[in-house]
Formats: structure tokens, sequence, C-alpha cells
């Protein structure tokens, strides 16, 4: 078992507040990623500081169009009129603050996946000048202090929060990145990293397949005191990996932490909800 010199992330809290913004610039990053820039003035006091921060983005009913938003209040987010509300968890990729020359903006990278799923419908009829209402982040978990490496894992769904932990390591961190991903098609947007990383690319167009070699790639990898491991993607595919590291490696939630995003064959799956229920966090 390995011993760790990593501190507890410090957590920030921020207000949670609703924003309505406008469609900037909609942008194909990959066959199946595409990224929306929002604007407007309720930017303003917008933060988003840690590498896992997410927001809640609200989407109007696919078949219908009709847009129910919460209000919120002190006591929680309230939902008036009856309508059913549609929301979906998303990484703000990118925020650049207003300056004398431009208004502040927000990038948000979607995976498209058909267009009967909420999000998926909304992002891939997306143009200049739609709107767009999102919630928050209530919060920002910071990266650890101590760290002198990372092993990054992450399927399509996590790329861009994968890609801002990078950004927000210490210069000097070592970082090993593992993508899985269904083909080549997505080098293009990790190749996005302005720092050094060692790439991993798991391309498998079968999920058992890349499920499998994830695991193996895993076991196969060096980690130290100070390395923290994180973990994002599809939550079936992650249960070994995490398994790996309590069982067999030692590691507690301040040395890694694995996160289920997405579940195959369950629509709008908590991602706060236990990855492995027979094996829950301390």
């Amino acid at each position: 078992m390995l011993h760790s010199t990593l501190r507890p992330r410090e957590v920030v809290r921020h207000p949670l507040v609703r924003r309505t913004l406008t469609v900037a610039a909609v942008r194909d990053l990959a066959p199946a990623m595409r990224r929306i820039t929002l604007t407007g003035a309720d930017l303003d006091g917008f933060a988003a500081d840690g590498p896992e921060d997410h927001v809640k983005v609200f989407f109007p009913d696919p078949v219908t169009g009709v847009l129910t938003l919460p209000e919120f209040t002190a006591s929680g987010p309230r939902t008036a009129g009856g309508g059913e509300l549609i929301a979906r968890d998303f990484t703000p990729r990118a925020f650049r603050p207003a300056t004398a020359d431009r208004p502040a903006e927000l990038d948000i990278d979607f995976v498209l996946h058909g267009e009967t799923a909420p999000a998926t419908a909304w992002a891939t009829r997306a143009a200049v000048g739609d709107r767009l209402t999102i919630g928050g982040p209530r919060g920002s978990k910071l990266p650890p202090e101590g760290l002198a490496s990372a092993v990054l894992v992450a399927d399509p769904t996590a790329l861009p929060a994968l890609m801002r932990w990078i950004e927000l390591l210490p210069a000097d961190a070592a970082v090993t990145a593992v993508v899985v991903v269904p083909d080549d098609s997505y080098r293009w947007y990790v190749a996005e990293a302005v720092r050094r990383v060692e790439w991993i690319l798991i391309e498998e167009p079968d999920d058992a397949a890349r499920a499998g070699n994830l695991l193996s790639v895993v076991r196969g990898l060096r980690f130290g005191p100070s390395t923290y491991v994180w973990a994002a993607g599809e939550a079936t595919s992650l249960i070994p990996v995490r398994r790996y590291l309590r069982r067999e490696l030692g590691f507690d939630k301040t040395r890694a932490v694995v996160d289920g995003y997405w579940l195959r064959g369950t629509s709008n799956r908590d991602h706060h909800a236990p990855l492995d229920p027979a094996d829950p966090e301390e």
C-alpha cells in the first residue's frame, strides 16, 4: 500500500445563480463533438475554478419544445407551473471574462449521439442567436496540493474535464492521460493540450473491449506517493478500475476519484450516485 503525501482538496463555494445566455458560436471539434460558445450579461460573476466543476443546463422537451426552468431560492431550486424540468450536468470547458474588447464567453462541449436525447437534440440544432439557460456551478473542488504526478482517465463525455485538469495542474507535475474513445477522430480534441502530456489512447469500436483494455492499461502504470488519479466516464467500465485502485493499491478518496458520468442503458444518471454500491466510499 502506498502512503499518500497529498493533502485534501479545497472546496470553494459559489452563489447558485440561474443564467440565460445567447449562443455566440458553434464549432464542430470532431464528428461527434460540438463546442457551443455562450455569451451574455448574465455571465457577470461566473466562476468555475475546479477541473470537475459542472453547470446544470436546462433543455426544452425535444418532442413538445416546452422549456421548464427552476427558480433558485434560499431553500433550494423550485419549479413552478408543473412542467417537466429537463436538466443535464456539463463541465464548463473554458470561461473567458469580459474585457474592454469583447464580452464574457463560456464554452460548453457536447458529445452528439443521435437526436432524441434532450441535450443532443438541442446541440445538434443549435445556431448563433439561440438561447440557453444554465445554473451554477455551486462550488469548485480545487486540485490537491502536494501533487507531483497525475493519472487522468476519460471517455468522450469526460474529455472537457480532463482538459481542464491538464490546464489547472502544477506546471511541474507529470501527467499521464488515458483516453478511452471509439476511434481516432478525437485526437484533434486532446491535441489542444497546452502542456506536455503522456497520452495513451484506447481506440476500440467495441464497448467491452475498451473496458477490458482500460483495466490492463491502468494496471501497467506506475503510481508514486504523490500521484493523484482522476477517472470519469461510463460507470460500468470504471468499476474494475476503482476496485483495483482501492483494493490492490489501497487508494482512498484523497488519492483517487472515479466518477460515473453516465451508465449504459440509463437515462440521466446522477453522477453523484455511488459508482460501486458494493464498495462505497469511506
